[in-house]
């Protein structure tokens, strides 16, 4: 729905993180690539450098023209927010003589109220990503991100169910860690009991989904690829990456270069070129991508939140990219 993105006013800390190499940026692009259109800027530590107004205008002007014109974010969808997460100061309730002086907006968490849901898919078939595993197997926690889950239906856990369709009752469902409910919906992270549940099915990254509507399982697929600053080599055919979508992770390679355009000034026409040999930082590419082993994905026209993957290596993103086709 949203982010909250912070950083530091102290001196030289902030200038430190924003370089190429520094993470502030690389997060910035990657909340935008992954489907986040509002953030919520939280400018922390103001209190050393004394609640500075001119220091807090200073980074707001950096990070705005920068999410606008490089992340892509809607000016209207971006706020920022002065605080010390130290002090504690503006997080609930402002008191502060120095901040108040110059600052009239909201605090933190009148920011946080104050925005609006997202519309949830509620019409599609249910879809939960796996991201913990507890109860000696029995229990999986996570976000469901499509349609709805009640007790006592029956799910399959893919991909590595999905061959024999093992399909699983769901014993019980609870909402907050406690609160023990009959169904929860799609935008909710919840805790889920399955009966008779194979553990060796079990895996972070699964997708829980009903027995005649199965999440597509696939080894190869396009896709469109964003690829960042942070890109030092350029992406061959045959180069080896780290494939992340929802919480799971697997050994991927990219088997095909089919276009690739570079991200060019809006003053300039972009040209595309087919077939490239190579593709470059701060380019878009159309490329052909396959795993090690079979992965849970929707394309990006059909529901885009099972459609989003990052690209690694070494330890650093260095693409983002969206399932065009199966």
């Amino acid at each position: 729905d949203a982010a909250l993105f912070v950083v530091p006013a102290s001196t030289g800390e902030f200038e430190s993180s924003f370089q190429w190499n520094g993470q502030t940026q690389e997060h910035a692009l990657l909340v935008r690539y992954l489907g986040v259109s509002n953030i919520i800027v939280v400018i922390n530590k103001l209190d050393a450098v004394n609640w500075n107004h001119e220091r807090y205008e200073q980074i707001r002007g950096i990070m705005l023209d920068f999410l606008i014109k490089k992340a892509g974010f809607k000016a209207a969808r971006i706020w920022f927010v002065p605080c010390s997460g130290l002090t504690g100061e503006n997080l609930v309730k402002a008191s502060e003589p120095l901040l108040l002086d110059w600052y009239k907006g909201g605090t933190l968490v009148e920011m946080l109220d104050s925005l609006e849901g997202a519309k949830r898919p509620l019409k599609k078939p249910f879809r939960m990503c796996v991201a913990d595993i507890r109860n000696n197997g029995t229990m999986v926690s996570g976000k469901i991100e499509a349609g709805y889950v009640h007790v006592r239906d029956k799910v399959v856990v893919c991909p590595h169910g999905a061959a024999n369709k093992n399909v699983f009752t769901v014993k019980s469902v609870y909402r907050h860690g406690q609160e023990k409910v009959n169904a929860a919906r799609a935008g909710e992270n919840v805790d889920i009991v399955l009966n008779n549940v194979q553990s060796n099915l079990l895996r972070v990254g699964s997708i829980l989904c009903p027995p005649d509507n199965l999440v597509p399982i696939v080894k190869q697929f396009e896709a469109q690829i964003f690829t960042l600053e942070a890109l030092q080599v350029p992406l061959f055919t045959g180069s080896q990456l780290t494939l992340y979508t929802q919480s799971m992770q697997v050994p991927a390679t990219i088997t095909k270069l089919v276009s690739a355009t570079r991200i060019a000034d809006k003053d300039k026409k972009d040209k595309s070129k087919m077939k490239p040999r190579f593709v470059t930082k701060n380019q878009t590419a159309i490329v052909h991508i396959t795993c090690s082993k079979p992965v849970c994905v929707e394309t990006f026209e059909n529901f885009r939140p099972l459609a989003r993957f990052l690209l690694r290596t070494n330890g650093i993103t260095v693409a983002a990219g969206q399932v065009k086709t199966l």
